[in-house]
C-alpha cells in the first residue's frame, strides 16, 4: 500500500475526532459531578466555609463573659485572668488548653470548662483543701497539706500558725511541709484554740489554750515523744509557766 500523498493533511484530518472526544468526555464528566451531587456538595461546602469563617472573626462570638463556678477560696477574677479566654472567637475555644491554664492556679486542683454559644465560656472547679492558716504580721494565706499555698485569706475551722518573723509567703510558693504536718499534729494533740507560733531560731512555740502556760517545743522532729514529755509533766504536782521540752529527755520547766 502506497503512503498518502499529503501526510499534513492526513495528520489535520485525525486531529479533530481527538479534540471532539477530549471536548465529550469533559462534558460527560461535568455532568456526572451534576447528576450525582457531588458538585451540588461541594459548592455548599465552600459556601459553609465562608459562612464559618465570618462567623469565627465576628465580634459577635467573641468570648465576653466567663463564669466560675466551685471556687470558695480563689478568687473569681484570678481564675478568669488564668483562663485567657476573654476576646477568643467561641469556634476557637480550645476548652482542654484553658482547663489546663486553670488547673495551674495555685488554689485548683482540676477544672471542666464548657463553651457556650454565642460569647461564654463556664468553668467549673475543684479547689485544693486547705490543712492551715499561716499568719505572717496581720496577712494570712491558706496552705494545703503539701506546703502549698493556696491564696490570701481564712477558712473556717482551720488551725492557724503565727509566724514570727520573716515575710509572708504568696500563692504558688511552697512552705517546708514538715512544718505544716507539724503544725497540723501540735493542733492536733494541744487544741485547735491554742495559739502556735513559730520562728526559725526557737521553732515551734505554743500558748496552751486552757491557761497561760507556754511550751517550747523546737523543731518538727520527735514531736510525739515532746507531747508525752508535756503530759508527763503536767501530771507532776509543781507549778510552771514555761516549759522547755525542745529536749524530750531533759525537760525544763520555770
Amino acid at each position: 500500500m502506497s503512503a498518502p500523498k499529503n501526510p499534513a493533511k492526513h495528520r489535520a484530518r485525525e486531529s479533530t475526532p481527538r479534540r471532539r472526544r477530549r471536548s465529550m468526555s469533559l462534558r460527560e464528566r461535568t455532568l456526572d459531578l451534576v447528576r450525582t451531587g457531588r458538585l451540588p456538595a461541594f459548592l455548599l461546602s465552600v459556601g459553609l466555609g465562608v459562612i464559618l469563617f465570618a462567623f469565627a472573626v465576628s465580634d459577635d462570638f467573641r468570648v465576653d463573659t466567663v463564669v466560675i463556678r466551685g471556687n470558695t477560696i480563689a478568687y473569681a477574677d484570678s481564675i478568669v485572668e488564668r483562663s485567657d479566654a476573654i476576646g477568643r472567637s467561641i469556634f476557637r475555644v480550645d476548652t482542654n488548653e484553658i482547663a489546663n491554664r486553670v488547673a495551674s492556679h495555685p488554689a485548683v486542683a482540676t477544672a471542666r470548662i464548657r463553651a457556650e454559644l454565642p460569647d461564654r465560656v463556664i468553668v467549673e472547679v475543684t479547689e485544693r483543701e486547705p490543712a492551715i492558716v499561716w499568719q505572717t504580721g496581720d496577712q494570712v494565706v491558706l496552705v494545703d497539706e503539701y506546703g502549698w499555698v493556696l491564696a490570701h485569706g481564712e477558712a473556717d475551722h482551720v488551725p492557724r500558725v503565727v509566724e514570727l518573723e520573716g515575710s509572708l509567703p504568696q500563692p504558688g510558693a511552697q512552705i517546708d511541709p514538715r512544718k505544716v504536718a507539724a503544725a497540723a499534729f501540735l493542733l492536733g494533740e494541744l487544741g485547735s484554740s491554742s495559739v502556735l507560733e513559730f520562728d526559725e531560731i526557737d521553732g515551734f512555740v505554743v500558748h496552751l489554750a486552757d491557761d497561760e502556760r507556754v511550751v517550747m517545743l523546737g523543731d518538727p522532729e520527735d514531736l510525739p515523744v515532746k507531747i508525752t514529755a508535756l503530759d508527763a509533766v503536767r501530771d507532776m504536782d509543781v507549778e510552771w509557766t514555761r516549759l522547755d521540752v525542745r529536749d524530750p529527755e531533759r525537760p525544763v520547766y520555770q
